[in-house]
């Protein structure tokens, strides 16, 4: 007989039929979960099915419900690994347009994974303080030190590498800016940002992602170029610079700008990596194709305590 899940569940009366009792919930416990001698890492081959899985390591597809449970899968489509048709298919269909989440920004990582360089201890002593502002207006020095740790040879100190910081900002700078025009913005579109001068001809350019907008103003975030800042000696030529948008193809004069947050200095931005839509997705993905598969020793035993739980529902 099929170890199936909802077999498993009480039937009750439901407006005079017998139906089984969905809204009931199971779970794992914690302590067998994190088992080693139980659970065993399992990485998923491409275009393999829980069903399949289940049928070939536990000799029953309807025991699927088993790994589900195991890894906390709640959507058997989308947390499942898929293979990169299912993958890209998925995104199209949530996103409308690959190419669009290839070049939007998400959030920003500390990137000491891609930098394995130990600079001596006299490159380190030279690293610049940086004068801050916290949120409630106060200065302060900061410094690019705290982004190394020290290189032991022994009892002494070599040089230093970059320490090991897993941490996420959710945007480098945000800037909102007065505009005349009235045309509106498509919610975190990629826009174009340029600065024209009065004292010459030249002219400065950034981008960012539309945070919010209205008819006289927007503001942006994952800010890159010249959005808040121009070099020295120019004057801003408002009439000359705009605000375009990449989706919307909207078009606005600038009249005046406002710097709202600036989380990453251009001092600090070496440190930190910009994450897109598509790669936090496809990072997402990578990690569901391992998953834990609890020994088929003892499969038989959750079954028959799901059972006898469910039972005492009744």
């Amino acid at each position: 007989m099929s170890e199936s899940y909802f077999s498993k569940f009480p039937l009750i009366d439901y407006n005079g039929s017998l139906s089984v009792n969905i809204t009931e919930r199971v779970v794992v416990r914690d302590f067998p979960a994190k088992n080693n001698f139980l659970y065993y890492p399992y990485d998923i081959d491409n275009n393999e099915r829980p069903d399949q899985l289940a049928d070939r390591l536990l000799n029953d597809q309807y025991m699927s419900w088993i790994v589900y449970l195991s890894n906390g899968i709640t959507d058997p489509y989308y947390d499942w690994y898929m293979a990169d048709d299912i993958f890209n298919d998925y995104l199209q269909k949530k996103y409308g347009n690959i190419d669009k989440i290839t070049a939007k920004i998400i959030y920003y990582r500390n990137n000491w994974y891609n930098d394995q360089s130990i600079i001596d201890i006299s490159t380190y002593n030279s690293l610049q303080d940086i004068t801050k502002q916290n949120a409630f207006g106060n200065t302060y020095l900061d410094t690019a030190k705290r982004y190394y740790e020290p290189v032991l040879t022994g009892f002494n100190i070599t040089g230093y590498k970059r320490k090991r910081l897993d941490n996420i900002i959710k945007t480098n700078k945000i800037v909102k800016y007065n505009i005349l025009g009235n045309a509106l913005y498509v919610n975190n579109e990629i826009v174009t940002v340029r600065f024209g001068y009065n004292s010459s001809s030249n002219s400065t350019i950034g981008s960012g992602q539309v945070l919010t907008s209205n008819t006289t103003s927007v503001t942006i975030q994952h800010t890159s170029g010249y959005v808040d800042t121009v070099p020295d000696g120019y004057t801003i030529s408002f009439s000359n610079s705009y605000i375009y948008g990449t989706e919307s193809f909207t078009n606005n004069f600038i009249t005046s700008k406002l710097s709202l947050a600036n989380n990453i200095t251009d001092a600090d931005s070496i440190y930190w990596s910009p994450v897109t839509i598509y790669e936090d997705e496809l990072e997402r993905n990578l990690k569901n194709k391992t998953i834990r598969l609890i020994n088929s020793s003892v499969a038989g035993d959750i079954s028959t305590q799901m059972s006898d739980t469910l039972a005492a529902l009744l």
